[in-house]
C-alpha cells in the first residue's frame, strides 16, 4: 500500500486555484502512463438505466442495511456518502462497495431522515446528493471506531443525525423529517451560486477543498472519465461547512504549504487494510490529523475522500 500511496501523489499535478467567497478548490489530474481503463458503473447511471435496483432487505427492514442487486453485466460502483431517497427513509452508504455483476448483495448504510420510517415508494431512487463533507467526516471517524473495537461497521447513527440536524439549523432549513435532502433542496438557488464557480477543469481527476483558508478534503478518483460523475455532487457537499463557517472572503493561503504537509501526513499514515464485501479492496486512515478511507481495485486506487479533522 505504501507503494500504491507514493506512486499515485507523485504523479499528481495541480490544476489552477477556484475561489469563491471563503472556499477554494485546487483541481488535481494524474500524470501518469497507466491507460488502464477502469469499466465500473456509477450508481446513478445503473439506476437510471434500470441496471440496479435497490430495496429494504429481504429479511426484513433495517436502518443499517439495504439490499442491493446488479443485473449489469460490469461491476457497480457505490461510493461512499451517496444518497439514496425513498423505501421507509434515505440512506446513504456507509462504505465504498464494488458490487460484481449479476449480483445480489445486503450493504451498509445510515439514515438522513431521522423523522420517518414509513413507505414512499418501495425502491430507492437516487438523490442527486452526497452526504456533505462535515457528515462524512463524522461517520468515517465512527466506522473507524468501531472496526476497531468488535470488526463491525456501525456509523453511531446518533451522531449522523446530529450532524445533520447542526447543518439544517445553521442553514435555516425548516423539515419535517430532518432530512438531509431538505438541506440541499431548499437552498437549491444558493448552493447553485457556489458551484458556479468551480466547473469541472479538463482532465480532472479530483479536487482538493480549502474553507478559511483551511484544507479540509481530498477527494481523488482513478481518472478524469471516473471522476466527472462526481464532481458537482463533490463541491457541493462541501458548500454546507463552508456557510456555517461564518466566512465570506477568502483568506490569504499559502496553499503549496498546505498541500506538502496534508500529502506528507497520508504519507506517513501507515492506513489499516479491512475486509469489505465486494470486489474492492478497502483502506482506512484515521490518526490526529485526518479521517478517511481508499478504495483499491486490482491495486489500483479507484477512489479516495480523506478529510482533515476539525481542531478541538
Amino acid at each position: 500500500m505504501d507503494k500504491t500511496l507514493n506512486d499515485y501523489f507523485s504523479n499528481l499535478s495541480y490544476l489552477d486555484v477556484q475561489s469563491f467567497k471563503n472556499i477554494s478548490i485546487i483541481g488535481v489530474k494524474t500524470v501518469t502512463s497507466n491507460d488502464k481503463i477502469v469499466d465500473l458503473l456509477p450508481l446513478k447511471k445503473g439506476l437510471d438505466l434500470g441496471l440496479v435496483t435497490i430495496s429494504e432487505c429481504e429479511d426484513g427492514p433495517s436502518v443499517n442495511r439495504v439490499s442491493v442487486k446488479n443485473n449489469a453485466v460490469t461491476p457497480l460502483l457505490i461510493l461512499d456518502g451517496e444518497e439514496l431517497m425513498g423505501a421507509k427513509q434515505n440512506r446513504i452508504a456507509n462504505n465504498t462497495y464494488i458490487i460484481p455483476a449479476k449480483t445480489r448483495m445486503d450493504i451498509g448504510v445510515s439514515c438522513t431522515e431521522e423523522g420517518r420510517w414509513s413507505s414512499s415508494f418501495s425502491d430507492f431512487k437516487y438523490s442527486d446528493h452526497f452526504a456533505s463533507s462535515s457528515v462524512r467526516r463524522a461517520k468515517s471517524e465512527e466506522i473507524y471506531k468501531s472496526l476497531n473495537r468488535d470488526g463491525t461497521r456501525s456509523p453511531n447513527q446518533s451522531r449522523v443525525w446530529s450532524e445533520i440536524n447542526d447543518e439544517i439549523y445553521s442553514l435555516d432549513v425548516e423539515s419535517d423529517t430532518s432530512a438531509l435532502r431538505d438541506m440541499y433542496t431548499i437552498n437549491k438557488n444558493r448552493f447553485e451560486e457556489y458551484q458556479s464557480h468551480f466547473p469541472i477543469q479538463e482532465n480532472q481527476t479530483g479536487s482538493i477543498i480549502f474553507i478559511n483558508g483551511k484544507l479540509v478534503g481530498v477527494e481523488l478518483f482513478h481518472d478524469s472519465n471516473l471522476y466527472k460523475n462526481y464532481h458537482d455532487k463533490i463541491v457541493e457537499s462541501y458548500i454546507p461547512n463552508a456557510i456555517k463557517s461564518g466566512g465570506e472572503t477568502l483568506a490569504k493561503v499559502d496553499y503549496d504549504v498546505l498541500l506538502k504537509d496534508f500529502i506528507d501526513n497520508i504519507l506517513d499514515s501507515n492506513p489499516e487494510s479491512f475486509d469489505i464485501h465486494g470486489l474492492n479492496d478497502e483502506y482506512r486512515i484515521d490518526d490526529e490529523n485526518i479521517t478517511g478511507s481508499i478504495t483499491l481495485l486490482d491495486d489500483d486506487i479507484i477512489s479516495s475522500s480523506l478529510f482533515k479533522k476539525v481542531e478541538s
